[in-house]
C-alpha cells in the first residue's frame, strides 16, 4: 500500500509535515526517508503477432503526449506514466495495423498484452512515361503555389527542436583496442575538431 503513494498524496503530506516540524534537518531527513516510497505507476506486457511469436522494437506511445517506449527483442515493454488519467495507448509497427487502447490509469501497475493482426500494403499501378519527365510536373505545381507557401513559411512553430554537436579535444587513435579513425576529416593534426 505503501509503495502505491502518488506524488500528489505525497506532496500534500509533505507540505503539511514541513508546516508542523520545527527543523530543516528533520524535513530532510523525511524527506530522504519516504523517496524510496514515492512510486511511479507502470503499464507493462507482450507484444506478439497472431502465431504468438515476440514482435520486436514495437513503437508504444500514449496519444498527444511526448511519453512513449518500445519493445525489446522478447517483446517486452514498460511504459512509466507518473499522472492518473483517461489515456489512449498506441501500438505501431510496420507492417502491422495500428492499434489504439483507451484505458482508464489509476496509478498503479497493469498488464497489457496486445496481438497486432497484419496488414498488407499495396502501392498503386506505376506507369513509366519516356515523354516527360515527373519531376516538370511537381516543378510547376511548386511554381503554382510559390505565393501560398511563402505565406505558410512566414512564421515557424515547434514543439519540440533539438541540435546539438560535439567538440573534441585530444581523441585518441584508439578505443578499447578499435580504431577510431578521423571521422571522415572532421578531426586535425592534433585529434581536435568538430563531430
Amino acid at each position: 500500500m505503501l509503495a502505491n503513494i502518488t506524488l500528489r498524496t505525497f506532496s500534500k503530506c509533505f507540505v503539511f509535515i514541513c508546516s508542523k516540524l520545527p527543523s530543516m534537518r528533520t524535513t530532510l531527513l523525511l524527506l530522504i526517508f519516504l523517496a524510496p516510497f514515492i512510486s511511479f505507476g507502470q503499464i507493462k506486457g507482450k507484444v506478439t503477432n497472431t502465431n504468438g511469436e515476440a514482435l520486436p522494437f514495437v513503437n508504444i506511445y500514449v496519444q498527444n503526449s511526448y511519453s512513449g517506449t518500445t519493445t525489446n527483442e522478447q517483446g517486452l515493454y514498460q511504459l512509466d506514466l507518473p499522472n492518473k488519467d483517461e489515456i489512449v495507448i498506441v501500438y505501431q509497427f510496420l507492417g502491422y495495423e495500428t492499434i489504439t487502447k483507451p484505458i482508464r490509469y489509476n496509478g498503479s501497475e497493469q498488464s497489457i498484452d496486445v496481438i497486432m493482426q497484419e496488414t498488407s500494403l499495396s502501392l498503386d499501378q506505376v506507369v513509366i512515361n519516356s515523354n516527360e519527365n515527373p519531376a516538370d510536373r511537381i516543378i510547376r505545381a511548386a511554381i503554382a503555389k510559390r505565393k501560398e507557401n511563402l505565406n505558410r513559411i512566414k512564421a515557424f512553430t515547434a514543439d519540440f527542436y533539438s541540435k546539438g554537436i560535439w567538440r573534441v579535444k585530444d581523441v585518441p587513435e584508439k578505443i578499447l583496442g578499435q580504431e577510431v579513425g578521423d571521422f571522415e576529416g572532421a578531426l586535425d593534426s592534433t585529434r581536435s575538431g568538430i563531430i
